[in-house]
């Protein structure tokens, strides 16, 4: 501690929450709503990646529409990143590899591919080479964003089921101030 630095950080906030890593909408969220809590007790995280594989099959992209920075997209998908980090699921794993905690932004992600084989065949590309191609990512910067859908769809935020859309996302910039070595 002697030696450390403060260093301030981004963080994002949706809605009435403040995240560090990410806020997403779809697919992942769905499988830390279903997963049965007694699975993690036995399974840890391997009960949501395997609640997260049935997900795949029993879940259809969901329209959104996305309004950010002035932009609005109108994408079927079946999971939307806004992340602060490169980072997703198991260590080591970049999904979206343009995200920095320090550059005063968050990074909307999501596959432009949405059948179930394109998603199997993307998910087991980021386990083996642990990122993802950038061509197979719709990647787009953002300070603010408002993501509508027509049907309730669920949201996880850092790694917890937070609720359902709508959701208003924003970045705040050097909002945290940490020790580094």
């Amino acid at each position: 501690i002697p030696k450390s630095r403060v260093q301030r950080i981004d963080v994002g906030k949706a809605n009435d929450r403040f995240f560090l890593m990410m806020v997403s909408v779809g697919l992942d969220a769905q499988a830390l709503r279903d997963a049965p809590t007694w699975a993690y007790s036995i399974f840890s995280w391997w009960a949501f990646y395997l609640t997260g594989f049935l997900c795949l099959f029993r879940a259809r992209p969901s329209p959104l529409r996305i309004k950010m920075d002035g932009e609005v997209l109108n994408p079927r998908v079946r999971l939307l990143v806004i992340s602060n980090i490169k980072g997703y699921g198991l260590p080591g794993c970049e999904l979206i590899s343009q995200a920095s905690v320090v550059d005063g932004l968050l990074d909307l992600g999501f596959f432009k591919s949405q059948d179930t084989f394109s998603y199997l065949k993307h998910l087991t590309q980021l386990g083996r080479q642990r990122q993802i191609d950038g061509h197979l990512l719709h990647h787009h910067p953002l300070k603010t964003a408002r993501i509508e859908t027509e049907t309730p769809v669920p949201v996880q935020m850092d790694g917890d089921f937070y609720g359902y859309t709508p959701l208003e996302v924003s970045v705040v910039p050097e909002g945290l101030s940490i020790l580094t070595p």
